[in-house]
């Protein structure tokens, strides 16, 4: 069981904290021994200030140590562990690395790996934060920087990737590339979109699960060659925040639990369900 949130939320400190009792509580509904990872497509604009920082925020979304620090008292509390991005695609080495040393501190034994960028693969196209072209080889060069940086500061640190939106063939040659390190291999799935597109509707969701089977296919025999879990770190039903009336339907609560038990089969260690309060496709919010 997982859940997914954008970074941008911990730009509020007290929104995943265990003070907000409401958001304690739904999480708590689900069980102990989740996974929350902090990430999406926010994670590009996130600024890290931590005690050593100059203290400007240059416009973005500023992540504190109190932010770090009330999350890990509410995975603490939920008896949860941590997927932790990092922003590579408007991001430094140095600052990711002093983010991570100071998550890996405050976290301890709840952090079960780093995450270095968001869906690289659209870096090039949608996402428009490098020049094209923007391949597998260019990205994996640029992790590893990365990684070098973080491993300087965080020794033995853990890290999943590579975050993928659609592109399976970045999957290996990432792998081939991250070598010890890595402990989680992490893909993002939507089942339809863009939102509010004509062709969206409730009745072609609810036939989606045999698109999904040739993903999980080649995620096992990826797991398998490798030796490596797979976690769906980041899905849900409509991409860019779901569609009202077919997000929110309770049809749409047994397409999840369907693509939960498809993951489930093909050996998958878990889901993350994308999250928000404003997102028509959250699974929990306070409304």
């Amino acid at each position: 069981t997982g859940l997914s949130y954008e970074s941008a939320v911990l730009a509020s400190p007290d929104y995943l904290s265990p003070e907000n009792l409401s958001i304690r509580g739904l999480i708590h509904g689900l069980g102990p021994r989740g996974v929350l990872r902090l990430g999406g497509n926010s994670s590009e604009a996130t600024l890290w200030r931590g005690p050593t920082s100059d203290g400007s925020n240059g416009g973005g979304i500023v992540i504190t140590p109190t932010a770090i620090d009330a999350l890990v008292a509410l995975l603490d509390s939920l008896d949860w562990q941590l997927i932790y991005g990092l922003n590579l695609a408007r991001g430094s080495p140095e600052a990711a690395a002093d983010e991570a040393a100071y998550v890996a501190r405050a976290a301890g034994r709840r952090l079960l790996a780093f995450e270095v960028g968001n869906e690289p693969d659209g870096f090039g196209s949608w996402r428009g934060v490098r020049s094209r072209p923007y391949d597998a080889d260019v990205f994996v060069a640029e992790w590893r920087k990365f990684r070098a940086a973080i491993i300087a500061r965080v020794p033995g640190a853990r890290f999943a990737g590579p975050a993928i939106a659609n592109q399976q063939g970045w999957i290996r040659p990432f792998i081939d590339a991250a070598g010890d390190s890595l402990t989680l291999v992490t893909r993002h799935y939507y089942a339809d979109g863009p939102a509010f597109a004509p062709h969206v509707n409730l009745a072609r969701l609810m036939i989606s699960a045999s698109n999904f089977e040739p993903i999980l296919v080649e995620m096992r025999a990826i797991s398998d060659r490798y030796g490596l879990p797979f976690r769906i770190e980041e899905t849900n039903s409509i991409y860019l925040e779901g569609q009202p009336d077919v997000s929110d339907s309770f049809a749409t609560a047994l397409w999840g639990l369907e693509l939960m038990f498809q993951v489930a089969a093909a050996g998958g260690a878990g889901v993350n369900f994308h999250t928000g309060d404003t997102k028509a496709y959250t699974p929990i919010g306070l409304g």
